[in-house]
This record gives C-alpha cells, sequence and structure tokens, in this order.
C-alpha cells in the first residue's frame, strides 16, 4: 500500500508538471489549478458527508458479518448521492448560465472553468463512496489507485491527447480531461467495488436491512457533511481567492508549490489509509493504553519521513519549481510556508480521524467552524497585501491554529495525548 501511494503521488505530481509544460503559460495553468479546486469544494457538497458515515457504519456491520446490509448501504448512498446532486449543481448551473449571459466583459472563461468543475464534481463525490467501502473490506489498493493513479494518469494521456491534436494546451482542454477521467474512474470504481461486494454477500449473506440507520442517515451525515464542506473549503479556497484577487498566473504559481508540498503529505496519507477503523476498534474496545500508543505511533509515522522531505525541499524548491517553467521559480518563499504548514500538521498525527471515530464529531464540526472563519479573514488581509505570499501565510497560520486547538480538544475530552511526544505522559482516563 505505502508503494502505491508513492505512485499516486508521483502520478499526481508528473502529470501537472506536464500539463504546465503542455500550457507554457502560468495564467492558464492558473485556471486549471482554479477549476480543480472547485470542482473539489463542490463535491464536498455533493457528498454532503454521506461516504463517511456510511463507511463507518459498514466499518461495524463487516466486525459481524453483515454483507447483505452492507450491500444495501451501497444503495443507499448512491441514491443519496443523486439527491444531493440536483439539489447543489441544478442552482449553480442556472448561476453560471446567469453569469456568462450577464452583460459583463471578462466573464466567459471564468464560466467555462465553472461549468467543468460542476460537471466533474458529483463524479469526485461517487469515488469518495466506493473508496469508502474499499477500505471497510480492506481493499486498500482499490481504495488508493483510482483517485492517487488512474485519475491523474487518464488526465495526462488525454491532455497529451489533445496537445497532440491542437497545440498548445488550453485550461479548458485540461480541465475537459478532468471531468472525462473522473467518470471513467467512479464508473469503473462502481463497477468492480459492486462486483466484489456482490460476491462477498453472496458467501456470508446475513441480514439484509439496516432500518434504524436508514431513518437517521441525513441526521448523522449532516454534521460529517458540514465538516467536509469546511474542511476542503480552507484547504481550496487560498487558491480560488488567488487566482479572483491577484490574478490566473499568480494561482497557478501558487498551485504549482502546493503540488510540491502536497508530495510530503505521503506519511500521512498513508497512516490515514489504515489507521482510522483502529481508532474505531480500540475506542470500541475501551482499550485506552492501546488507542494511546496507536495515536503516538502513527504521528512518528508521518512526522518524521515529513521533517526529512521538508529538509529535502528547502535545499532543491527552487530546482523543482523550475520543472513546471521558469516562470514558477518565484513560487519559492511561498513553497517554504507551505512546507513549513505540512510540517505542523504531520506532528499532530491524525486528529481529525481519531476525534471522528471517537463520536466527538460536534468539536470538530465547531473547531472546523473557527478554523474556516480564521482562513477566510487571513486570506481577506493577507492577499491583497502579499499577494500570493499572503495566501501561504495564513495557511500556515490557520492549521498552525488548528493542530493546537485540535490538541487541546482531544487531552480534554478523549485523555489522549497526540503528537509525537504523547507517549511521555500518562493516559488521564484509566
Amino acid at each position: 500500500m505505502f508503494g502505491l501511494q508513492v505512485l499516486g503521488l508521483a502520478a499526481g505530481f508528473i502529470t501537472h508538471v506536464m500539463l504546465a509544460r503542455l500550457m507554457g503559460d502560468p495564467g492558464q495553468y492558473g485556471w486549471v489549478a482554479v477549476g480543480q479546486n472547485v470542482a473539489q469544494i463542490l463535491a464536498a457538497l455533493v457528498a454532503f458527508g454521506i461516504p463517511m458515515v456510511i463507511m463507518r457504519r459498514a466499518s461495524q456491520l463487516s466486525a459481524t458479518g453483515e454483507h447483505q446490509a452492507i450491500l444495501a448501504l451501497r444503495r443507499l448512498g448512491s441514491a443519496a448521492l443523486m439527491r444531493t446532486t440536483g439539489l447543489v449543481l441544478v442552482p449553480a448551473l442556472i448561476l453560471a448560465a446567469g453569469a456568462y449571459f450577464w452583460p459583463s466583459g471578462g466573464t466567459g472563461e471564468i464560466v467555462l472553468v465553472l461549468v467543468l468543475a460542476l460537471l466533474a464534481a458529483p463524479f469526485l463525490a461517487l469515488s469518495r463512496l466506493y473508496t469508502g467501502f474499499s477500505r471497510t473490506y480492506g481493499w486498500f489498493g482499490l481504495s488508493v489507485a483510482p483517485d492517487r493513479l488512474w485519475r491523474p494518469l487518464l488526465v495526462l494521456l488525454l491532455a497529451l491527447f489533445q496537445w497532440w491534436l491542437w497545440p498548445p494546451l488550453v485550461a479548458a482542454q485540461a480541465l475537459l480531461a478532468f471531468v472525462v477521467a473522473s467518470v471513467v474512474v467512479a464508473l469503473s470504481m462502481g463497477f468492480v467495488t459492486g462486483r466484489r461486494q456482490r460476491a462477498r454477500a453472496s458467501v456470508q449473506p446475513g441480514p439484509g436491512n439496516d432500518v434504524a440507520f436508514t431513518g437517521s442517515l441525513w441526521r448523522v451525515s449532516a454534521v460529517f457533511g458540514a465538516q467536509s464542506i469546511l474542511d476542503v473549503v480552507v484547504r481550496r479556497s487560498d487558491v480560488i481567492l488567488v487566482g479572483l484577487m491577484v490574478g490566473p498566473a499568480s494561482a497557478g504559481i501558487y498551485f504549482a508549490a502546493s503540488r510540491i508540498a502536497e508530495l510530503l503529505s505521503m506519511p500521512s496519507a498513508a497512516v490515514g489509509t489504515v489507521i482510522a477503523p483502529r481508532y474505531a476498534r480500540r475506542r470500541q474496545m475501551n482499550d485506552h493504553h492501546g488507542l494511546q500508543r496507536l495515536v503516538t505511533l502513527s504521528a512518528h509515522a508521518s512526522f518524521w519521513p515529513t521533517l526529512a522531505g521538508v529538509v529535502l525541499m528547502f535545499w532543491l524548491g527552487e530546482w523543482v519549481l523550475a520543472w513546471f517553467g521558469e516562470e514558477f521559480r518565484a513560487g519559492t518563499e511561498i513553497l517554504a510556508l507551505l512546507l513549513l504548514a505540512r510540517l505542523v500538521l504531520a506532528s499532530a498525527g491524525r486528529l481529525q480521524a481519531l476525534l471522528n471515530m471517537a463520536g466527538a464529531e460536534q468539536s470538530v464540526l465547531r473547531l472546523q467552524i473557527g478554523t474556516a472563519i480564521l482562513n477566510l479573514f487571513l486570506l481577506l488581509i493577507l492577499i491583497p497585501w502579499y499577494g500570493a505570499v499572503g495566501a501561504a501565510l495564513a495557511h500556515l497560520l490557520v492549521w498552525t491554529t488548528w493542530v493546537v486547538v485540535g490538541s487541546l480538544i482531544t487531552r480534554r475530552q478523549l485523555g489522549i495525548r497526540p503528537g509525537i511526544l504523547g507517549m511521555l505522559w500518562r493516559p488521564t482516563h484509566e
């Protein structure tokens, strides 16, 4: 699985380097950055926390062998996502059409980016649902490869084909490739996971109904949905606001730096893929000391490889930025701040996964609301003064605040000390 994480991050990074090179213009690449980030925010709106809630329930049913009930959850989740797709995308398309026909210059490209993002969003949300089922059954390859490996490679192949036919590549073509890749990946995941789930259910049928959960789906998912939406807004709004307030060229440079910094998410992502269900099991077994050990070990597994990567990128960062194009060397300061933010996050381990699996969703939601407000405030203050560097500084300050406050909540509510020094203190709940 770790090797697959490495391949996936490498594929995503190489894809974006090639897109920037094929375009030869930070401005065009900036529109791609804005479009993909808008698509991820819209996907969070469509998902509305449903994949997370269903994955948690599926993990519980899997432990008792109720595979027919898990298959019913799949149908329930798919139907729920169809409803949220209509509720979110129909008004958004109407707004996009209104913006296009409104007599104001320069909106055509923005509207095209928005429409392509709208087309990708429901398929991104559907992929998250299938990823949740893959994690439940321990199909870690299927939970990682489609999003991390298949989609970026397919985007690259489609972009190269369009560039070969109509050079140079422009933002609309790259985003169209992203839409097609998202559709193909979602449908492929649906076919593969569906076949595997039906095979499992036929061998170990078990009960087929989960009436109590069906009735509470929307109520429970509202909390997780708000969390997910706020989280993705905090993570994605910086690129969008840089593009709107400074310009697409600055957004392109900022996004290139963020892609490099994202390479250092590999240790945390690898840990997170397997750790969340184990948090839940330890909590359910009331194994407090075991949970503390697991939290501390996950923090170490995330922090030390990330620290090594940060040191390396401080040394090689400008050279790596130049892979996107010579104009991207201007993102050196941005990259340094984003690397520090990545290190701060890694030092705390998987805080949000721990709190969610321990049933502290309301606390996470309040923290997310405060973080989102702080993020918007800092971006609106710092971007006009410092441009894209100000957005990176806001990113660092916001995630430092998240780690500090999240650690305090974890200590107070769970009696667990997160981070690499967690085992130096005795747990407070015996």
